[in-house]
Order: structure tokens, then C-alpha cells, then sequence
């Protein structure tokens, strides 16, 4: 039987970037831009206490919108901290292939919100509607707090109600200039699903060695799963009906902090490569949080500073800057994700907000018990992008 998990990562990648030039896996890397990105996002934020989640593809959708329109140094930094491609003429926006059906559903959407008689370039704005996300015209000057309104209820309709009050009041004002919005829905049935008969309350032990009673889920029996044994850690892959999986990394007990530091996009495409059909049946807890983050800190840490920078953002090639008489940059950059594990599948959505604003039966094999703080996410068996990824420390 397998020691009792410590850490443990799933990766939600229910998104296609097939489309997205520079997406696809580099020969001397085997690993995708998502990937990259979702690794070095995930360092930047892991300082932080209790659980996390969050989507790398709605920030990275969101974002690229706003690239399209960067240039100069803000658009190189954009480019490297965000593994974008740099040729952004030929390449398109992030397809996670929305599909709805009653056991598996997932869809993305993209909308930006711009000031009314500004000088937006017409190439940009034509090159949104080529990539499906329309500009509506409104008037921050004179009623930005219903904008704001606006957006959020669109991200509300677009996530089922799970993403509420992305934007903050006081984060739009009569300086906002324009608001870029990414919404990721996703639901999805366990293709082997645990029954609710046999979740019972269990000890999940906690990072500082005390535990917390959890109702923990079990399998009725072993089926064929995914599975690595690596060196001090075993990672399981559990599918949902529909090209999706739950990735869950188990690390040794105790060896949760040292895992996660030296957790790398390379080592995970590595596990995924290495995974084999395995007999096994798994226990794990019934959980359900969101995560709020704001975006400037870490990825001014990785290197994209000059976007937030009133003096130094360069976003000529959405607006012209001479007529406007004003210099936009990114005043707020929002994200939120909600994630609902449970005996019957998974449930997550995530929005990404970028404000821009103006200066003016058999014995299974293997047991995996899943009863300690562990990483999370959820994948897209076949492109292997990353959607949302986490952590739970307390369920």
C-alpha cells in the first residue's frame, strides 16, 4: 500500500492551444508555452498561504489580447514572461475546443470593453474580431461604475454564476480606457466516478503535521489508471468521460515543501511521458474553494514590468497614442478561480481581467490515498495544456 500522500498536483487542461503559434512542444523541450508559463506563474504565487487555483489559460488569453497590441520593449518582456510566439500576425488565440454535453462541457470566451470615440487603431480592433472577441463601445468618463457592472455580469453568465465581482469597485474609474476579460467554464463527470456510499470522514493531515476531519472519497474498486512510481513521489491520472484527466502528483510524507519548490514544467512533461496502465484504486478528499489574485506582483517578478509602468507601457498598436494625448498602461490586472471536486466529477471556471487605464471489485494493484496537502490541476489528454492548476492544503 502506498505511504499516505503530502503533496500531490493535479493539472486541469481541458484547453487546446493547437491553434496559438509557439504553443506546440519545442524539439529540445517537449514542452508547450502553457506549460512554461504555468510553471514559472505557480513559483512566483506559491509563497502564499492556504490553497490555491487558478487558470494559466484564462490569463494567457487575456493577456494575448493585450499583447496584440503592445510594442517596443513592453511587447518583447510581454513575450518572454508569457512564452508568447512573436510572430502575432500568423498565430491565434488559444482553442480549447468548447464542447456541451450532459457529462463533459468547457468553453472560453474573450470580450473587451473600450472608451467610445477613441482613437483605436482600426488593424487591432479588426484583428479582434478575426480572433472572435468583439469590442463594445461604452463611456468610463461618464458612468464607469456601470461598466463595471457590465463586465462582471458578463463573466457571471459566462461561468454559470461560479466567477462573481471579478472586477473590484474603485479598479474602474473615469481613467479606464479599456478592460480585457477572459471567462473559462468547465464540467465534467469521472469516467470511473467514486460513490457516495463509501465517502466517510477521514484524516487529512495538514502541512504543520496536525490533521483536519475531511469527507474522503473512494473508489469501489481498482480500475486501470495512469500511473508513475517515481523516485519518492507517485503520480495518477484520473479521466473524466471526455479527452480530459485529473493529474494528481503524491509526493512522500513530509515532502511537501521540497516537492513543490523543485516542481519544473520539463519534470511534469517528463511524468506525463512516463505514465504507464496500472491497476490501482484511489482515495482522495471532497473539496471546493476559490482563489483570488492579483497578476501585477508575479509577473512583474518574471519580468513584465514595463506594461504596468504609466511612463514606460507601450501600447501603440491598439490606439494612437498622438491623437489620444495620453499614454495607456495597466492599471489592474484581476484573476479569480473556482474549482468543486466531488464524487461525481469536477466543476471549475476562471476569469481573467486587464484594466488599462490613462496617465492624465479485484484488489487493485496499487492503493492511493490521497489524505494530505497536495497540488492540483486539469489537462486536455490530447494537446496536454494546462487550464487551472492548485494547491489544497485544507480541504
Amino acid at each position: 500500500m502506498l505511504k499516505p500522500l503530502l503533496a500531490a498536483m493535479l493539472v486541469l487542461s481541458v484547453l487546446s492551444l493547437a491553434g496559438m503559434a509557439g504553443a506546440q512542444p519545442t524539439e529540445e523541450t517537449s514542452m508547450t508555452g502553457n506549460e512554461a508559463f504555468t510553471f514559472d506563474f505557480y513559483a512566483q504565487i506559491k509563497a502564499d498561504q492556504g490553497n490555491l487555483f487558478f487558470s494559466p489559460h484564462s490569463i494567457l488569453s487575456a493577456f494575448w489580447l493585450a499583447y496584440l497590441g503592445a510594442d517596443g520593449d513592453t511587447a518583447a518582456q510581454m513575450a518572454e514572461a508569457l512564452h508568447l510566439p512573436t510572430d502575432r500576425d500568423n498565430a491565434a488565440l488559444p482553442d480549447i475546443g468548447a464542447s456541451a454535453g450532459e457529462d463533459f462541457v468547457l468553453r472560453s470566451a474573450n470580450a473587451l470593453w473600450a472608451q467610445e470615440t477613441y482613437p483605436w487603431r482600426p488593424d487591432y480592433v479588426a484583428q479582434l474580431e478575426a480572433l472572435g472577441a468583439p469590442i463594445r463601445l461604452v463611456d468610463y468618463l461618464a458612468a464607469p461604475e456601470a461598466v463595471r457592472q457590465q463586465i462582471n455580469q458578463w463573466v457571471e453568465e459566462t461561468t454559470e454564476d461560479k466567477i462573481q465581482d471579478l472586477i473590484p469597485e474603485g479598479a474602474i474609474d473615469q481613467r479606464t480606457r479599456l478592460t480585457i476579460a477572459n471567462a473559462v467554464y468547465f464540467k465534467a463527470t469521472w469516467l470511473n466516478q467514486f460513490l457516495e456510499a463509501l465517502t466517510q470522514d477521514a484524516p487529512f493531515t495538514l502541512l504543520d503535521g496536525s490533521s483536519v476531519t475531511v469527507p474522503m472519497m473512494s473508489m469501489s474498486e481498482g480500475v486501470s489508471l495512469k500511473v508513475f512510481q517515481g523516485d519518492g513521489f507517485v503520480a495518477v491520472a484520473l479521466p473524466y468521460v471526455g479527452a480530459a484527466d485529473m493529474l494528481i502528483l503524491l509526493p512522500d510524507a513530509g515532502q511537501f515543501e521540497s516537492f513543490e519548490s523543485a516542481l519544473t514544467a520539463q519534470q511534469y512533461r517528463d511524468i506525463l511521458t512516463a505514465m504507464q496502465p496500472t491497476n490501482a484504486q484511489v482515495s482522495m478528499p471532497r473539496f471546493t474553494f476559490e482563489t483570488f489574485l492579483s497578476l501585477g506582483t508575479p509577473l512583474e517578478a518574471l519580468g513584465m514590468s514595463a506594461a504596468f509602468d504609466p511612463d514606460q507601457a507601450d501600447f501603440g498598436r491598439m490606439y494612437d497614442r498622438g491623437s489620444s494625448g495620453e499614454n495607456l498602461y495597466i492599471t489592474a490586472a484581476l484573476h479569480k478561480a473556482f474549482v468543486d471536486v466531488n464524487e461525481q466529477g469536477t466543476e471549475a471556471a476562471a476569469a481573467t481581467g486587464v484594466v488599462f487605464g490613462a496617465l492624465s471489485a479485484p484488489m487493485p494493484g496499487l492503493m492511493i490515498r490521497v489524505d494530505r496537502p497536495f497540488l492540483f490541476a486539469i489537462r486536455e489528454t490530447q494537446t496536454d495544456t494546462i487550464l487551472f492548476m492548485g494547491r489544497v492544503v485544507n480541504p
